[in-house]
């Protein structure tokens, strides 16, 4: 790690669990105000902050990385199996994932917010394949978590997927809902 970002990520949560919400000192000639938010808008850092409070260590930061990383294979999995009826098909996508070198790079180099969008993007591609409802909203919440372009990403993703869908009803009606909130939100 060259303890850039990572330096970054542990700076603003440590400052957020300790009453400074999203406050950094690395940059203040680019952010005066020092507020993260005002360059970037990474939401997650609120769901990773508890676990920081518990940890306040780098390590802290790149287990949660890793496992993000990793529970990707399961969603991926499930949508595999759940499409192509075939679980050593499944499995051997899953495991072609986890060793997938991109998505060992990104995880070799400091901690980045990023990384969480795949399994995120992962997970909404399960939920609106076994038309699960409520994981589609909260795996959407999630994804738009990342940062701040993370919404034309979801949105792209939930366009396509109701592009390909729209003559099932049940599903239409929350992928135009989602996709419309995450532009909203993207605006915002």
């Amino acid at each position: 790690a060259t303890g850039w970002d990572l330096g970054i990520a542990m700076q603003i949560l440590w400052n957020t669990i300790h009453g400074k919400p999203f406050y950094y000192t690395y940059e203040l000639t680019v952010v005066p105000s020092g507020n993260f938010l005002a360059l970037h808008f990474p939401l997650l850092f609120l769901l990773i902050a508890p676990f920081y409070a518990l940890f306040p260590k780098a390590e802290t930061l790149l287990v949660l990385q890793s496992t993000a990383l990793g529970f990707g294979a399961i969603p991926l999995y499930m949508l595999a199996e759940n499409v192509l009826k075939q679980r050593f098909i499944a499995l051997t996508l899953a495991v072609v994932y986890l060793l997938y070198p991109p998505l060992q790079g990104i995880n070799w180099f400091d901690f980045h917010p990023e990384a969480f969008l795949v399994p995120f993007l992962l997970l909404v591609y399960y939920a609106i394949e076994s038309n699960n409802i409520r994981l589609l909203y909260i795996s959407v919440a999630l994804a738009l978590s990342i940062d701040e372009y993370a919404p034309i990403i979801v949105a792209s993703v939930l366009l396509v997927k109701l592009l390909k869908m729209f003559k099932i009803k049940k599903i239409r009606v929350h992928l135009i809902i989602l996709t419309t909130l995450s532009m909203i939100y993207f605006v915002i």
